[in-house]
């Protein structure tokens, strides 16, 4: 079952849902803020074992050094992106089906090589 929701999604003991990212992609790569700061994001789930993230980034955009309090799991929907750590990089891509995983408070960056949208997936903190 797939349909539009509203977001964030809280987390039930009942949940059992399912929602299309395309419209929501589509909605941030074409709004006014990624027009004019390179990025935007959206959370899509909010609970304490789990956060989702939805974030797109212009072509060229850079997120700067930062770090999220849980693990962290990357998984590319368009375009392609980098995060660097230290002297570490991880390039993804929608065309080469890699994830980046990175564990709970690892500082790194992010830079789009063309527009592009992905899912963070944040376990609870550690």
């Amino acid at each position: 079952m797939h349909r539009r929701v509203s977001v964030p999604l809280q987390i039930t003991p009942e949940t059992f849902t399912g929602f299309s990212l395309e419209p929501i992609v589509d909605e941030l790569l074409a709004s006014s803020e990624l027009a004019r700061e390179g990025k935007t994001a959206r959370t899509l789930i909010k609970s304490k074992p789990l956060t989702v993230v939805l974030t797109a980034l212009r072509a060229g955009a850079m997120l700067h050094e930062h770090a999220a309090p849980g693990s962290v799991l990357v998984v590319p929907l368009r375009g392609e992106v980098t995060f660097e750590h230290a002297a570490e990089s991880s390039r993804v891509a929608t065309d080469g089906g890699a994830v980046t995983l990175m564990g709970p408070g690892v500082r790194h960056t992010v830079r789009a090589h063309s527009d592009s949208a992905f899912l963070l997936l944040v376990g609870g903190r550690e």
